[in-house]
C-alpha cells in the first residue's frame, strides 16, 4: 500500500469483530480507513487499548437478524405444534425457560443451574431449556454439565436438546428466554431472535446484550455476573400479572446493517473524489 502514490492508495475497511486480543494482528486491523464494530462495547475496547486509534474511523454497525424470517409475533404452524405437545408432554404445564447457545462454561451454564435450583427451591413450577451444539473438545464439560444436573436433583427438570434447527419456534413457545454468559459478547444472535419475534429475555447485560436490551426490553437487564439478582428478576417476573413484552425490532437487522455498511463506503468514497 505504501508504495502506491497516496492519491491513487484504494480506501481500506476494516471490521473489528469483537474483543481482539492486543497484538500485531489486531493492530493491522485498525489501520483501516475506516473501521466498522459490532457494538459500542466494541468501540469503546479498541479505544480503551489503542491509543493511537481515531474516534472518528470507528463506525459501530450492530448486526442484526432478518426481521422477514423474523416477524414480531412469529407462531410456528400446526404440524410443528402438534410435533412439540408430543415431545414436552411431560413438562407442557410448566413455565419454560430457554437457554440458547453452544454448550460452553463462557455461557454461564453453571450459573444457570445454580439460578435453577434454588427457583426450584423457591416453589416455581419451571422446566428448562439448554439448546446448543456441543463441540468435540467441549465433550468433558458436556459430561459435568449433565452430571452436575443429575447431583443437583434437575434431571427431571431441564431438558438438554443440543443443536436444533427449530430454536425459532422453540423460543415462541418459551415463557422466558435467559443468557447468563460469563464474558461480555460481541454478539448474541439466539437472545436477538428471541426479542425480535417478541419472546422475553432476561441475561447479563454486558457487551452486545446491553445494548440489544437497553432497547428493545429495558426490564431484562441484570447486572453481570449477578446470579442472585437473575434468581430474583425471574421470580418476579413469573409472579407479573401484566408481563412486559420486548419492543419490536427496528434497529439491530440485517437491513439495517447493510444500508450502513454502504454509508461507510459511500462516505470514503466521496471524501477520495
Amino acid at each position: 500500500m505504501k508504495q502506491i502514490p497516496p492519491d491513487n492508495r484504494p480506501k481500506l475497511v476494516t471490521t473489528f469483530n469483537g474483543y481482539y486480543s492486543i497484538d500485531e494482528f489486531s493492530e493491522t486491523i485498525i489501520k483501516g480507513d475506516a473501521i466498522i464494530c459490532p457494538s459500542k462495547s466494541v468501540r469503546n475496547f479498541i479505544l480503551d487499548h489503542f491509543a493511537f486509534t481515531k474516534k472518528k474511523d470507528l463506525n459501530v454497525i450492530h448486526k442484526g437478524v432478518d426481521s422477514k424470517k423474523l416477524p414480531y409475533g412469529f407462531e410456528p404452524n400446526s404440524k410443528w405444534l402438534q410435533q412439540w405437545t408430543d415431545e414436552s408432554d411431560s413438562f407442557k404445564d410448566k413455565f419454560k425457560i430457554t437457554l440458547p447457545g453452544r454448550i460452553s462454561s463462557r455461557k454461564g451454564l453453571h450459573d444457570f443451574l445454580h439460578i435453577f435450583y434454588y427457583l426450584k427451591k423457591d416453589g416455581l413450577p419451571i422446566h428448562g431449556l439448554i439448546i446448543g451444539s456441543v463441540d468435540s473438545q467441549k465433550e468433558n464439560y458436556y459430561s459435568r454439565l449433565k452430571s452436575d444436573i443429575r447431583r443437583l436433583g434437575l434431571t427431571d427438570d431441564i431438558s438438554i436438546l443440543n443443536d436444533r434447527r427449530d430454536l425459532r419456534e422453540i423460543m415462541t413457545v418459551s415463557d422466558l428466554v435467559l443468557s447468563c454468559s460469563i464474558i461480555p459478547e460481541a454478539f448474541n444472535k439466539a437472545c436477538l431472535m428471541a426479542l425480535s419475534i417478541g419472546v422475553p429475555v432476561i441475561a447479563y447485560s454486558h457487551g452486545i446484550l446491553k445494548e440489544q436490551l437497553n432497547t428493545l426490553y429495558p426490564y431484562g437487564m441484570v447486572e453481570a455476573n449477578k446470579k442472585s439478582t437473575m434468581r430474583l428478576k425471574i421470580r418476579e417476573f413469573y409472579k407479573l400479572k401484566d408481563k412486559p413484552k420486548p419492543n419490536k425490532n427496528d434497529q439491530f437487522t440485517t437491513d439495517c446493517a447493510h444500508k450502513k455498511v454502504l454509508s461507510v463506503y459511500e462516505e470514503l468514497l466521496l471524501k477520495s473524489a
